[in-house]
């Protein structure tokens, strides 16, 4: 009897090893896949963050470049009478002037009232003036000393939260692309830091949105329109960031606390 079964223990190993093999390379693809799938969420954010970084240096290059023109002009004009009375000179005020009410402005937008009152404004079509309900405005407005204060250290907050989720999200990256494991320790906490500095990043940017926002009921008005505060705010825009934030930190410190037993198990 005990010859007979003997033999068999062999084969068993054997299949107890190919099993083995055949879970450890199925785990070895699993975490390609997360791995891959990972990266690219990750490099997605990074684009859509870089991409609001060069925009906004854009149109910090495009003012001062601007800026650099009209005082060059302005130089030119008090040494040239001629060129002061031109044509040239005359438009690059105008649209200085423009400039300067266009950056004092801030986009509000009007709740659907009951009571609101149309707007006459031309119709380039037909040349004729028609009424029109207006939702949302672009407003100039003027703010106190203080305001403007708040609203520079609020932006400046901005800049460095930009940057440091960049700064951020390529060292993520490069960990996920490194390690054949991405439930680290590490990588926990960067994604931690992630989360935190998205919903400040959210908080601040908020911040902002409600003082122009205040800033423009304090000085303008539409007959029968009441400001949308929350529209006006963009509360509600890419809100969905922070609970999807919240879960994948929640996940990643699973699969951290998950590997941890296993390791110590094995």
């Amino acid at each position: 009897m005990n010859n007979r079964i003997l033999p068999r223990w062999p084969s068993c190993f054997g299949s107890l090893a190919v099993d083995g093999q055949l879970s450890h390379q199925t785990s070895e693809s699993m975490n390609r896949r997360l791995r891959f799938y990972c990266t690219i969420m990750l490099v997605l954010m990074g684009i859509v963050l870089s991409v609001s970084l060069y925009e906004l240096g854009k149109a910090f290059g495009s003012g001062v470049s601007a800026g650099y023109a009209l005082e060059k002009a302005r130089y030119e004009a008090s040494h040239n009478k001629k060129y002061a009375h031109s044509k040239e000179f005359k438009e690059l005020q105008a649209l200085d002037e423009e400039s300067d009410l266009r950056a004092s402005s801030a986009q509000i937008k009007f709740n659907n009232d009951i009571d609101s009152r149309p707007v006459k404004v031309k119709n380039e079509k037909t040349g004729k003036y028609e009424k029109v309900w207006i939702m949302s405005a672009d407003i100039p407005y003027s703010e106190s000393n203080f305001i403007i204060t708040l609203k520079f250290v609020y932006l400046f907050v901005l800049l460095v939260l930009s940057a440091l989720l960049l700064i951020t999200y390529f060292k993520l990256i490069r960990n996920f692309r490194k390690s054949e494991n991405i439930f680290s320790i590490v990588n926990l906490r960067l994604i931690k830091r992630i989360t935190l500095l998205t919903i400040i990043n959210y908080i601040t940017m908020w911040g902002v949105d409600f003082l122009d926002t205040y800033s423009c009921a304090q000085s303008f008005e539409l007959a029968g329109r009441t400001v949308d505060y929350l529209g006006s705010m963009n509360l509600t825009d890419n809100l969905f960031e922070i609970p999807i934030m919240l879960i994948i930190c929640e996940v990643f410190a699973i699969g951290v606390k998950m590997r941890e037993e296993n390791e110590l198990t094995v």
